[in-house]
């Protein structure tokens, strides 16, 4: 007996519905699976890319020394000659009253009452700026990590600082709009009143950018502050060079090129 209902003539196994592309699937080892649909899709809609498996990066947290600018050393040389303290002296003072100092929980006229004390040095106004001035002077951004912060503010991707240091260091950085193109908050140890590696620091992070660990990366120079952030679930990258940095963000972001 003929079917009376015929089916309708479709296309061989495997083959695509005409007029389709297949889908090109880019495969990166670490974090995430990316898709991008090809063909008609990219003149219609554009390239799309999404993650598989786990959730996107939507948030980058940066520290400053030695990532955003180059490692500064001119304010120990400075102390040394301007007060005549020597580097052990200098290493007891970065131990002993700069955790205070970036903690907030000392005052600058403070800092140099204690330093006095127990070093035998002169009297120092806070206005003569010794913590301040020659790091202001050899002051060095890396300029394409500046142009990466910039990139990834420009994909939505939210951008933030959080960083140990003191107000001198502060104003200056703040002087040569170091921070000015994050879209996020500027997360500052001396105005928070907490220092890395204590774990309320990436704690009180989360809670300004509104986000779960999962969902943001952190980059330092210092890896015993990576490590926390990596206990605490967060994505962790220790900074090296830019070239690097570079590297390793394009595995989460693809489009990422720093120019």
């Amino acid at each position: 007996m003929r079917d009376s209902n015929p089916r309708m003539p479709g296309p061989e196994p495997g083959a695509l519905p005409l007029g389709e592309s297949p889908v090109q699937v880019k495969i990166i080892p670490v974090p995430y699976i990316s898709v991008k649909v090809g063909g008609c899709g990219d003149r219609a809609f554009g390239a799309l890319w999404y993650t598989v498996g786990m959730k996107q990066i939507e948030s980058v947290i940066f520290d400053v020394g030695g990532v955003l600018h180059e490692n500064n050393t001119a304010v120990t040389q400075d102390l040394m000659n301007e007060l005549g303290l020597s580097p052990d002296a200098i290493k007891q003072i970065w131990a002993e009253q700069i955790p205070l100092l970036g903690s907030g929980r000392m005052t600058e006229q403070e800092f140099w009452c204690q330093v006095q004390l127990a070093h035998g040095i002169r009297p120092v106004d806070p206005a003569e700026n010794l913590l301040g001035r020659a790091f202001a002077e050899n002051l060095v951004p890396y300029p394409q990590i500046g142009r990466i912060v910039k990139e990834l503010g420009q994909h939505g991707v939210v951008t933030a600082v959080l960083s140990n240091t003191i107000k001198p260091h502060a104003r200056a950085l703040r002087g040569v709009g170091l921070c000015a193109d994050f879209t996020g908050p500027v997360m500052l140890s001396h105005e928070i009143g907490i220092r890395k590696p204590d774990e309320q620091i990436y704690s009180y992070a989360l809670e300004q950018l509104g986000r779960q660990p999962g969902q943001v990366m952190f980059i330092d120079d210092d890896e015993r502050n990576v490590a926390v952030a990596r206990k605490l679930g967060m994505n962790g990258v220790v900074f090296n060079r830019p070239e690097q940095l570079r590297a390793e963000l394009q595995e989460y972001f693809p489009w990422l090129t720093g120019e």
